[in-house]
C-alpha cells in the first residue's frame, strides 16, 4: 500500500519501498535486459556511488538522444539531392 501524500515514512519503510520498487522493475517482462543488469549491478554497489553514476550517464544518454533527434529533424527539413 502506497504511503498517504505527506505521511513521512520511518527509514526502514522507504528502504524497503525502495526495493520494492527495484524488485518489480526486475520482475517486469516488459523492462529491458539492459535495464534490468544495471539495476542489479547497481544493487551490489555503494548507492550512493551508484546513484552518482546514474546521474552521469543520464546527462551523457540524453545529450545524445537530443544530438541524434536534432540531427534527424535537420536532415528531415534538408533538400532532397537530384537523383543522377
Amino acid at each position: 500500500m502506497a504511503p498517504a501524500m505527506g505521511r513521512i515514512m520511518p527509514p526502514i519503510e522507504r528502504s524497503a519501498a525502495a526495493a520494492r520498487r527495484i524488485g518489480e522493475v526486475l520482475a517486469d517482462p516488459a523492462a529491458s535486459g539492459w535495464l534490468k543488469a544495471a539495476l542489479a549491478a547497481a544493487e551490489r554497489r555503494d548507492p550512493v556511488d551508484a546513484a552518482a553514476d546514474a546521474h552521469v550517464l543520464h546527462a551523457l544518454l540524453e545529450a545524445r538522444c537530443a544530438a541524434i533527434l536534432a540531427d534527424s529533424a535537420e536532415a528531415m527539413d534538408a533538400p532532397l539531392l537530384p537523383l543522377a
